[in-house]
Order: structure tokens, then sequence, then C-alpha cells
């Protein structure tokens, strides 16, 4: 993710079901993450420590445009963990 060389702009992950700890560990790599645009994350449940790393890389990436949470099971309980990262990141648009 961090090669300059050939920048990634869109990363489609949807249905693949990574891990608990391999989700945390590809969320704390986009945080300070500059050409990733488009995030494809639809159907894979979340767990709470994966919507924590969630939250703290949205507050942090500020080059995110889209990304796609369609049916990952989030609930009443599970967005206010989201909450704040997608109140004040500046970048994502609304599609």
């Amino acid at each position: 993710l961090s090669s300059k060389k050939v920048p990634l702009t869109t990363l489609q992950l949807g249905c693949n079901q990574p891990t608990g700890k391999g989700l945390v560990a590809l969320l704390k790599a986009l945080h300070g993450d500059e050409t990733l645009k488009h995030l494809y994350l639809n159907n894979i449940n979340f767990d709470n420590e994966a919507l924590t790393a969630l939250n703290k890389m949205l507050l942090k990436n500020q080059c995110l445009e889209q990304i796609n949470l369609s049916n990952c099971g989030l609930t009443d309980d599970s967005i206010p963990k989201i909450k704040q990262g997608l109140m004040y990141n500046n970048t994502l648009q609304v599609f």
C-alpha cells in the first residue's frame, strides 16, 4: 500500500471475509494512505476491534472518497463506533 510506483486507487475486498486481525491490519495500513479513493468492504462482518480500526482510519485518512459497507451486519450498536470517523472525514462523498 505504501508503494508510489503504481498507486492503488481502488481496493475491492467485498465477500473475501478477511479475518479480524487481517482486517484490522489493513485498516491500520490505510491511516496515512494518499492514493486509495475507493474501498469496497461489502459483505464483511466487522467485529468490535475492526469497527474501532475503521473509525480510526476514517479519522486519519484524507484521501478516501468512497467506502462500501453494505451487508456488513452493521447494527444500531455498531454505528456509534464509527460515527466519529464518518462525521469528521472531509474526503468521503455521498453516492
